[in-house]
């Protein structure tokens, strides 16, 4: 007997997940509202703390806030000078931006009843804010740092929640793999100067290594050394055309590549997204000195 048999059983009502799934969605709404409601009025000072002992998901992160205040301050100076735009995101995104955007199954990431889940990607939502903002505009350079919510089990000492330094560059299709390897330039470019001795690892996912060499390695050979990297395996099915992986002292800190978001959410097969996440806990803990050793980790992309 599965998990929803035995609850239906119990309920007396047969297909329940089903009528429920079935339902309209603001009246799906209003009725788990009221069960939360009536719930949340049975619960007593003593089981709020004690839940928040216990609960994976409502700890408190170990890192000292002020390294995050520090590196944030950093990043988005090192940012906004290479043309991003700092984007404030909120704790909330809309219902499936993980799911309906990516091949990520929605038990990842945390639902709430009112049609929203939280920030499980701070990529994803910049994808949203991109699309929004494409209309009249070449390239649109976003940046975020956001501490994101992830339900999936991880290893022992990880957290479910993290922050991540968020990077997008949405554009459109220029002819001749012009605007990836403009982008991928950019993206490096600004790494390389908020993250001095990292290296990156590229992965071609569609023939275009010639491309790659001569208009994004070899231009940027003095700044950040890249090295093709054919044996990745993470992230095909994810990302399309490029991906990469950053690493830092030899951590892996971060990765990105290119996704499809911008094209689905538009309607339009000629536009264009990379995108890149990096950990600032492991981007703290791979520049510590000595290294900390009561921090928490998390991949700073989970595809």
């Amino acid at each position: 007997m599965t998990l929803l048999d035995r609850i239906e059983r119990a309920a007396g009502v047969p297909g329940l997940a089903e009528t429920l799934g079935s339902m309209p969605a603001a009246d799906l709404r209003s009725l788990m509202l009221e069960v939360n409601r009536r719930q949340a009025a049975r619960v007593k000072p003593a089981q709020v703390l004690a839940q928040y002992r216990r609960d994976k998901f409502t700890g408190a992160a170990t890192q000292d806030p002020a390294a995050f205040a520090a590196f944030d301050l950093q990043a988005f100076s090192v940012l906004r000078a290479k043309g991003y735009t700092p984007v404030e995101l909120s704790p909330v995104c809309p219902l499936g931006t993980v799911s309906a955007l990516s091949p990520m199954d929605q038990n990842r990431v945390l639902t709430t009843e009112r049609g929203t889940e939280v920030t499980a990607d701070a990529t994803n939502v910049l994808g949203l804010e991109s699309a929004v903002r494409r209309s009249g505009r070449s390239w649109v350079k976003l940046c975020a740092s956001h501490r994101l919510l992830r339900t999936q089990p991880f290893p022992a000492g990880w957290s479910q929640h993290f922050r991540l330094l968020a990077l997008t560059i949405a554009g459109r299709d220029e002819g001749s793999f012009r605007f990836e390897t403009a982008s991928l330039r950019s993206h490096f470019e600004a790494i390389a100067t908020l993250l001095p001795g990292c290296h990156i690892y590229l992965t071609d996912l569609n023939n275009h290594k010639t491309a790659l060499q001569t208009r994004v390695i070899t231009p940027l050979r003095d700044i950040v050394p890249i090295t093709f990297d054919d044996t990745r395996t993470r992230g095909r099915g994810y990302y399309t055309d490029t991906c990469f992986d950053i690493h830092l002292n030899g951590t892996s800190v971060g990765d990105g590549g290119f996704v499809p978001w911008t094209r689905h959410l538009l309607g339009n097969n000629k536009e264009r997204l990379l995108t890149a996440g990096l950990g600032v806990e492991m981007l703290l803990n791979a520049t510590a000195t000595p290294p900390r050793t009561d921090a928490t980790h998390s991949a700073p992309a989970d595809r």
